[in-house]
């Protein structure tokens, strides 16, 4: 638990919260390190834990370590790997609805976008290729 005006943590009174690119010249430069040890997923995995609670430094991990992802086999690339997928899928659904002419409305493209499940966007895609709407496929479970 941080206290009160730990840099980076919390909203409360006395919170202090930086400029998220401070942080970035030594993550690049760990990133650059990471790569060429041996153990680069173990301390990959281990700075994204470290780094959990500030959200602004953490993202800047995340999107040093997507970059280099085909090196790293831990939880957090793994992770990564698995979000691009479904976010693909999802983008394969709306464009065989809109090759078929099918109009999709905002709340239906919502519920297809925001389906974290590789399955169901499975059983959705295979769906669009023969539904009438998108709302038959938006249902499709």
């Amino acid at each position: 638990m941080s206290s009160p005006g730990t840099p980076g943590r919390g909203t409360g009174a006395g919170a202090v919260d930086y400029d998220p690119s401070q942080y970035r010249p030594s993550l690049v430069q760990t990133h650059r390190v990471l790569l060429v040890v041996p153990v680069a997923d173990i301390f990959t995995e281990l700075i994204a834990q470290g780094l959990a609670g500030v959200p602004h430094a953490s993202k800047l991990w995340r999107d040093l370590v997507i970059k280099d992802l085909s090196f790293f086999s831990s939880p957090i690339s793994e992770e990564i790997r698995d979000e691009s997928r479904t976010r693909r899928r999802a983008e394969d659904i709306l464009v065989v609805l809109e090759a078929r002419g099918i109009d999709v409305p905002d709340g239906t493209r919502d519920r297809i976008t925001g389906c974290d499940d590789p399955e169901l966007l499975r059983s959705r895609l295979v769906r669009a290729a023969t539904a009438t709407s998108a709302g038959e496929v938006a249902r499709y479970a």
